[in-house]
């Protein structure tokens, strides 16, 4: 025996003063932006924090004579 489908959906938002629960929207357009914000914190957690070198020094130019 299975679990029927779900008809409404929601998050319980959790601080210090308390909790509620908030109704959420979840259709096609929700779902892919939750993937893609998914995406980008473990792209910020791991690759981005090695992409990026150190900071390219200014190199002096030769004066003329």
């Amino acid at each position: 025996m299975g679990f029927p489908p779900a008809t409404r959906f929601g998050v319980v938002h959790i601080r210090p003063e308390g909790a509620r629960l908030l109704p959420v929207v979840v259709d096609r357009a929700a779902v892919a932006a939750f993937l893609d914000a998914r995406r980008l914190f473990e792209w910020d957690q791991g690759p981005a924090r090695t992409g990026i070198g150190e900071p390219v020094t200014r190199v002096p130019r030769a004066r003329a004579a």
